[in-house]
């Protein structure tokens, strides 16, 4: 995603300079990122790319159907936390609905989706994991007693 930003930069720059108008591109650009725990250092990673690039990376838990993106506040998005995916498909309390990944293409704008944290659902206490779970031989781990 980096390079083909920064082939748009240049490619409006040259647009740019021959319009006259040097300031088509001077705003930063807005990415969100997702995180989760386990997706830290691949984050991390991410960040420290994105800073040789006038860009402000908005790193935040995700807990939605994508609603920042569809307002228009985001200019790119970086999914690298794709749990509530799994929350859909096997009834965890933070399905996002089966439209998850759908917010930044109808945004119109560009986007990179990893599978970061796919192998995580989240429940509640442990009392409401459905049984198949609990006693199925899953790892289970208490975020919060």
């Amino acid at each position: 995603m980096a390079r083909t930003y920064q082939i748009r930069l240049r490619s409006k720059s040259l647009q740019s300079a021959e319009s006259g108008d040097e300031k088509i591109n001077s705003r930063e650009k807005h990415i969100a990122i997702t995180i989760f725990g386990v997706t830290t250092p691949a984050v991390a990673t991410v960040r420290t790319l994105l800073a040789r690039y006038p860009c402000t990376p908005y790193v935040f838990h995700p807990n939605g159907a994508g609603g920042l993106a569809a307002a228009g506040f985001f200019d790119g998005t970086l999914d690298l936390t794709t749990a509530l995916l799994a929350d859909e498909l096997v009834g965890g309390v933070l399905s996002a609905g089966p439209h998850r990944l759908e917010a930044a293409a109808l945004a119109g704008i560009p986007q990179v989706i990893s599978l970061g944290a796919l192998d995580m659902v989240k429940f509640g206490p442990r009392a409401s994991v459905p049984e198949r779970y609990a006693t199925g031989g899953h790892r289970l781990h208490e975020h919060n007693p």
